[in-house]
């Protein structure tokens, strides 16, 4: 059963406005997708499936150097 409310047009400019503020922060990764999400009031995964959407990544950029060091840390942690 699919649900819906409806919104004053008063305010969707203003709701639309905040999304937008919204996922600019998760594009530069000003903020996590779990504070997306309570800011938006819809779930995480609702927020993974939008930055999909914009093209948002998942992941933190990372320089090359930064990245290897992930990965030397990682299997530093497997061979223990």
């Amino acid at each position: 059963m699919e649900t819906s409310i409806s919104i004053n047009p008063a305010y969707e400019e203003i709701i639309n406005f905040l999304a937008a503020g919204i996922t600019t922060l998760l594009r530069y990764g000003d903020i996590s997708s779990g504070l997306a999400a309570r800011l938006l009031g819809i779930s995480r995964l609702e927020v993974i499936d939008l930055m999909a959407v914009y093209g948002i990544s998942v992941f933190s950029p990372q320089s090359k150097e930064e990245l290897e060091q992930e990965v030397a840390e990682t299997l530093a942690m497997l061979e223990k």
